[in-house]
């Protein structure tokens, strides 16, 4: 450098060729290289903002190459039949294996999926029900829902004991039973769905009394036997009331003949089986 010239040091931009203080210069420079660096992202782990783009790799490329998300629409598994059988519908979806779910609360009332834990759990409930202490409790309906106890009254036993009481008279039993009779015998309600035996040695009668006396249901069915060797004969209680329709007699024919008494309307009978004038 010649004598007598300041020296002057070349620095990129945005410095100056200037004659300038090198450390001066240095400090600008790293504040500089600093702000650049700010703007870049770090090679380990690094975090982008805005919308990166990189280049789309082609289909079915398996490597670390970065994937963009026009490569993952190109795969197209969320179209492929691949993806139906490995993915149900949500309308109407029909699983395979051991689907599994939430189990509801018992008492649960909604349209919630039931597990069959639910269902046992509903079942348990509804087969061991809980003590009645005097309040009202709750039980498991087979619905599933809760209801509640209801105390009875000795109105609702007498009634349940007053319909018991006429079943007999209104239902036919599987196995009838038999009233066995020595001598003339009038009907009562409690023969009803019976088998009559007339079991004497002389003539004897089997009376039906009248509706008014003895109200039997309508299709009450009995069935009558002449058991000994006195013959029975089959008449109304009173005639003037009640109609007792038979052919060609009204009489037992002979010792084991059988007939059978229906009631068709009220006061009104009819008579058949092996009877003789």
């Amino acid at each position: 450098m010649a004598s007598g010239l300041t020296p002057t040091y070349l620095l990129p931009y945005p410095l100056q060729t200037d004659a300038v203080d090198v450390a001066g210069d240095a400090e600008l420079l790293a504040d500089a290289t600093e702000i650049a660096l700010l703007a870049k992202a770090p090679l380990s782990s690094p975090t982008f903002t805005g919308t990166p783009v990189a280049p789309t790799a082609g289909s079915d490329t398996s490597t670390t190459q970065v994937a963009t998300t026009q490569f993952v629409v190109n795969q197209g598994y969320l179209k492929s039949s691949l993806a139906s059988s490995i993915y149900s519908t949500i309308a109407s979806p029909t699983f395979t294996g051991i689907p599994v779910a939430p189990t509801a609360t018992l008492g649960t009332d909604t349209t919630q999926i039931a597990t069959t834990q639910f269902v046992a759990n509903a079942l348990d409930n509804f087969v061991t029900l809980p003590s009645q202490t005097g309040a009202n409790g709750k039980f498991i309906k087979s619905d599933g829902s809760l209801a509640s106890w209801e105390t009875i009254t000795t109105a609702d036993v007498s009634g349940l004991t007053t319909v018991i009481d006429n079943l007999s008279t209104t239902y036919a039993p599987l196995n009838i039973s038999i009233n066995t009779r020595l001598t003339g015998y009038t009907l009562d309600i409690l023969d009803a769905s019976k088998q009559i035996e007339m079991n004497a040695t002389i003539a004897n009668g089997l009376l039906i009394p009248t509706d008014a006396s003895v109200p039997f249901p309508i299709g009450t069915t009995i069935i009558v036997v002449q058991l000994g060797s006195g013959q029975t004969t089959i008449s109304a209680a009173t005639p003037a009331t009640t109609t007792l329709r038979f052919t060609p007699g009204n009489k037992l024919r002979t010792q084991y003949s059988t007939a059978t008494l229906v009631k068709r309307a009220i006061n009104d009978w009819i008579l058949s089986g092996d009877l003789i004038a």
